[in-house]
């Protein structure tokens, strides 16, 4: 898929349902037009990011979002353009948990491990994701430029790696842990790999223990600075043997809001084909649970 240009009517395609709910001077036409133009005129003379950053508090941590119209709907363009050349896509969060409930409800012995990434977007090196765009070859010189351009507006702001609440900073770590993502998935003794943006968990055959899994990692390609949590009730490693009929020895873990309850006892499951699987129980978490609560 090609890049779209910088200019009114690339603007006006890339007016997302969400812009909308928020920006009053989107449902108006003259209003849209008179964003887009304005925009167009600010990519010309590069100072399309100027003022145009605001800075706020979502849990605790530092976000960011966008305080102008003109601004949404270059950072709207330039999203979609990098999407065109990358094809990048956040896993789906149902989808994942599914997959997983089917994979652990084989009978057959396995080793879990989860994983956290520590303060995910703050510690990607903008060099870095420069440099690897560069490398690439992949987008337009516009389109780099404009995203130096907000880099140096970071800069002047004092953000660190990439700032939350923006979707560009979504589509700039999927497309710098594609490399790790691809490392993993095809590793031997990998059975099951997903990434939830800094949540990850592994399913490997039982040979590749804690220690094993570690050693792995080192040699990885996580980008530069990214580091793991070592301990904490993200990180688990754990060994589930094969099923029996009557064991009751459980091991419990969680991800992604959910708290998995895996048993070594299997019964039989199905309608109409009656096979073995390993009996699991899987509930909200209560770091969710707490979560809900406080918003």
């Amino acid at each position: 898929m090609n890049e779209l240009a910088y200019i009114p009517r690339h603007f006006r395609r890339c007016v997302k349902y969400k812009n909308l709910i928020k920006i009053d001077d989107f449902k108006d036409e003259d209003k849209l037009s008179s964003s887009c133009l304005s925009a167009y005129k600010k990519v010309q003379t590069g100072n399309e990011w100027k003022n145009s950053i605001k800075k706020t508090r979502v849990k605790s941590k530092a976000a960011y979002s966008l305080d102008s119209p003109e601004s949404v709907l270059l950072h709207n363009v330039l999203v979609n353009n990098i999407d065109a050349r990358y094809q990048t896509k956040c896993a789906d969060r149902d989808t994942t948990i599914r997959l997983l409930i089917s994979h652990i409800k084989d009978s057959y012995a396995f080793t879990v491990h989860r994983l956290d990434v520590k303060s995910f977007y703050e510690s990607f090196n903008r060099r870095g994701i420069i440099n690897k765009l560069k490398s690439d070859a992949r987008l337009s010189r516009k389109t780099l430029t404009t995203l130096q351009n907000l880099f140096t507006e970071l800069e002047r702001l004092d953000v660190n790696g990439l700032p939350r609440g923006l979707g560009l900073s979504s589509t700039l770590s999927e497309v710098m842990m594609n490399n790790f993502d691809n490392y993993l998935k095809n590793m031997e003794g990998i059975l099951f790999y997903c990434r939830f943006v800094d949540d990850i968990i592994i399913l490997t055959t039982p040979a590749i223990t804690k220690s094993k899994i570690s050693e792995i990692l080192e040699h990885s390609s996580l980008p530069e600075k990214l580091e793991f949590h070592r301990t904490g009730n993200k990180v688990a490693h754990k060994l589930i043997r094969k099923t029996s009929q009557d064991s009751e020895r459980k091991e419990i873990f969680d991800f992604l809001g959910y708290h998995f309850k895996v048993t070594f006892k299997e019964q039989l499951s199905g309608t109409n084909l009656k096979v073995k699987r390993r009996v699991l129980e899987v509930e909200i978490s209560d770091e969710k649970i707490d979560k809900i609560k406080k918003e």
